[in-house]
């Protein structure tokens, strides 16, 4: 007779909002009020309120990794917690009366979370750590795959992260989407450069976009825009890794295929992108950087 009911993150400013807007969002409310608890006073101010607004985005919202930030806010400021988290990916850790060990840092919380989840589930997240992006089921089977487990082993893997709140999982045009939130992202990819799988599943993300090309070319009058559009965010990062020659040439160069796709759904600006991208590889074909100079042209 249990029901679940799934808490959204709380909004967050936008870069467009000025200091009064900021502050009246939720993100924004619950760490000035954490903040002031710890020490009364802390103020939202001309000098401190951007870096408070960057790190309510970066911590995707999330109301305990708020928390957690706006305990040591007043001790250290909110520019120096933010500089942290960009660069060690975690959050200054603070014990607190009644708090469990696994509430007194982000990575802390993040790792006991994984402590639940299942070989399967565990593989599959952080071979999702490759994705720049929300993606739909069909990609994260193409990339989430590995050491013989069968598609079907990637869904319920999938599932079994929603459920846990690793995952999340959208409704659009283009179907159902699956996205990582920031700090679980970073935390992704770390364990897949440990276990050894970043240059795998690098290629296999890479292997997948080109086999969209292949079967969405020839049918764009019925591919929804919104499905085609996934791919971009994905399409960029792959052009990324092979401009640092994480990627072999010849593979890469197959992915501009989706310049035709970016055309003929008229999003031009994209194949300028991919072309600046591409034009930029080390080690790039004569004929590679051609193509990369006719599409900037």
């Amino acid at each position: 007779g249990e029901l679940v009911l799934r808490l959204q993150p709380l909004s967050t400013p936008t870069d467009d909002m000025t200091l009064v807007q900021a502050a009246a969002t939720p993100a924004m409310q619950m760490f000035t009020t954490r903040a002031r608890s710890a020490s009364r006073t802390f103020a939202l101010t001309e000098a401190n309120w951007q870096s408070v607004a960057e790190l309510c985005r970066a911590l995707d919202g999330v109301p305990l990794a708020i928390e957690l930030a706006a305990s040591r806010a007043a001790s250290i400021g909110p520019e120096v917690i933010l500089e942290r988290l960009r660069a060690v990916g975690d959050l200054p850790g603070r014990a607190g009366r009644g708090r469990e060990a696994r509430h007194s840092a982000l990575h802390a919380v993040l790792e006991w979370s994984l402590s639940l989840c299942t070989v399967d589930e565990v593989a599959v997240l952080r071979r999702m750590g490759v994705f720049a992006g929300p993606v739909i089921s069909e990609a994260v089977v193409a990339v989430g795959g590995g050491d013989g487990m069968r598609p079907d082993e990637v869904i319920d893997a999938l599932v079994g992260l929603v459920d846990k709140s690793l995952v999340i999982v959208r409704e659009s045009a283009a179907g159902h989407t699956y996205d990582l939130l920031a700090t679980v992202r970073t935390v992704a990819a770390a364990r897949l450069a440990a276990a050894g799988e970043h240059e795998e599943a690098i290629q296999r993300h890479a292997e997948w976009l080109i086999d969209f090309a292949e079967r969405d070319l020839e049918a764009l009058e019925s591919t929804p825009i919104d499905r085609v559009n996934l791919i971009f965010p994905e399409l960029m990062a792959a052009l990324e890794r092979a401009a640092a020659e994480a990627l072999p040439l010849p593979v890469f160069a197959n992915l501009l295929r989706i310049d035709k796709l970016a055309l003929t759904v008229r999003v031009p600006h994209a194949c300028i992108r991919f072309g600046t991208v591409l034009r930029r590889a080390p080690g790039a074909a004569p004929n590679d950087r051609t193509s990369g100079q006719l599409l900037v042209a």
